[in-house]
């Protein structure tokens, strides 16, 4: 066993203090353009001033984001015939969090963040660390990322009272916070491609890997949905829904903040070519969902025998049952090796695949998986090479199979108190949802599922005094 790299910041003191100043107004206004249209309009401001170090030890190059404003539109219309149409449109902006540009923290001279390759176990700085860091920097014209939300929904509310909604919802989401992970050795004549020489092959001797912080990529969500209340009926009640979906973004997901592990996860395989293959899947996307909730009284009343209706009057039984598709699963190389890796000092790699007829399949089982992701369908990259065709979110991980319930009985009791007994049971049927399978090649169990994400069966009971 021989380690590949030490990473770590050395020396100094991270403790820090920054403040900045968060600024919110909004305006709105409704009008009843006629007894069947309304519309809502509004404008939302939101300025973030620039964080300030308290002991003046770090300074960010960005300046105040103060020009964020936020139009909101919405639209009700009575269309008639028991139609009723709604759309809105609005903007949200997000804040730029503490852990992106606390980020600046690592650098000298307060703090070293060192890369060292083959260190020894024993004593990973032996050798000096010279002067070479990890620099992190944040770009001088970063701003907050900001979402266009809209949707369109048309309402049916029918004689038998049933209402239907099919809706459709988007949104695009702007400048999203990335980073730009450069100064990874490259190839160089009579230079052997090796761990060892890693350091010795980087464009900039001054640095090890160089992190650049900005807005650097958007998502995309489209989904349209149907769903069904039903009235309520001698007790029950209940609503359906099914939404397909589709969820894109180009690398960093809406939680990017672009600071600890988004720099591994979302890093491009080959630096200088930053988006070619990062346009892809979310890692929430699941393009098929269904819900079904419901809740029914037991019918024991004033018609029964006391006994009965001592015991079983008064309980509302209610579940809720969720199907979705999994979500996407990639696969990556974590040894940067010869005979693994491209041997730039980035773990980022993906192998590549010599059986393109598995892409886009689901690993729903643990006697599947090991079939599907066989390692002779797969090849490790060579030294030097740029990338492993292996497309991020290529595989899906097992869909998601819920079924909770609940039963609750209200005990009207003296002086008005009113107590409650309730009962719930969490997975119901007893189904597993397994956990992706083991999506590292150089590992020794590689496409096995190990885990599950869920419990088994769990029953609870509480009481609940109201007073």
């Amino acid at each position: 066993f021989v380690p590949v790299s030490f990473l770590g910041g050395l020396a100094g003191e991270l403790y820090r203090q920054f403040s900045n100043l968060n600024v919110n107004g909004y305006i709105s206004d409704r009008w009843q353009v006629h007894p069947r249209l309304q519309i809502y309009m509004g404008l939302r401001y939101m300025a973030d001033s620039r964080p300030v170090e308290a002991s003046g030890r770090e300074k960010l190059p960005y300046s105040c984001d103060c020009n964020n404003f936020s139009p909101r539109f919405s639209l009700a219309w009575q269309a008639g015939g028991g139609w009723v149409v709604r759309t809105m449109y609005t903007t949200s902006f997000l804040r730029i969090p503490p852990v992106t540009y606390q980020q600046i923290r690592n650098n000298p001279p307060d703090v070293k963040y060192v890369m060292i390759q083959q260190p020894k176990l024993t004593d990973p700085l032996a050798g000096g660390i010279g002067d070479r860091y990890t620099p992190t920097w944040i770009s001088p014209d970063l701003v907050s990322p900001y979402s266009h939300q809209y949707n369109a929904t048309f309402e049916k509310r029918f004689g038998w009272g049933g209402l239907m909604r099919t809706s459709y919802i988007g949104s695009r989401t702007i400048k999203l916070l990335n980073s730009n992970i450069m100064n990874r050795a490259e190839p160089v004549p009579g230079v052997p491609l090796t761990t060892a020489t890693v350091n010795q092959r980087r464009p900039d001797p001054r640095y090890y890997e160089t992190y650049f912080i900005l807005n650097g990529g958007n998502a995309y969500f489209d989904a349209g949905q149907v769903a069904l209340d039903l009235p309520s009926r001698k007790g029950f009640t209940g609503q359906l829904s099914y939404t397909f979906s589709k969820a894109l973004d180009q690398g960093p997901d809406f939680s990017g903040t672009g600071a600890n592990q988004d720099l591994v996860k979302n890093r491009n395989q080959w630096q200088y070519e930053s988006y070619k293959d990062r346009k892809g899947p979310s890692n929430f996307d699941s393009p098929h969902a269904f819900t079904a909730s419901y809740s029914y009284d037991l019918p024991f009343g004033r018609d029964s025998a006391s006994w009965v209706r001592s015991v079983f009057g008064g309980w509302t039984l209610s579940g809720v049952n969720l199907w979705k598709k999994g979500t996407p699963s990639t696969l990556f190389i974590a040894s940067d090796g010869p005979g693994y890796g491209n041997v730039d000092g980035g773990p980022s790699d993906r192998p590549n695949i010599l059986d393109p007829s598995i892409l886009g399949s689901t690993i729903s089982h643990p006697d599947v998986a090991p079939k599907i992701l066989r390692r002779d369908r797969f090849a490790y990259i060579t030294p030097g090479e740029h990338r492993g065709n292996v497309g991020r979110g290529s595989f899906r991980r097992a869909r998601i199979w819920n079924w909770n319930g609940s039963a609750v009985k209200q005990i009207r009791m003296p002086r008005e108190w009113v107590g409650q007994v309730r009962s719930e049971v969490y997975n119901l049927s007893n189904t597993p949802q397994f956990d992706e399978p083991q999506r590292n090649l150089s590992s020794p169990s590689f496409g096995k599922i190990t885990n599950t994400l869920n419990d088994g069966r769990v029953f609870q009971l509480g009481f609940r005094l109201l007073f």
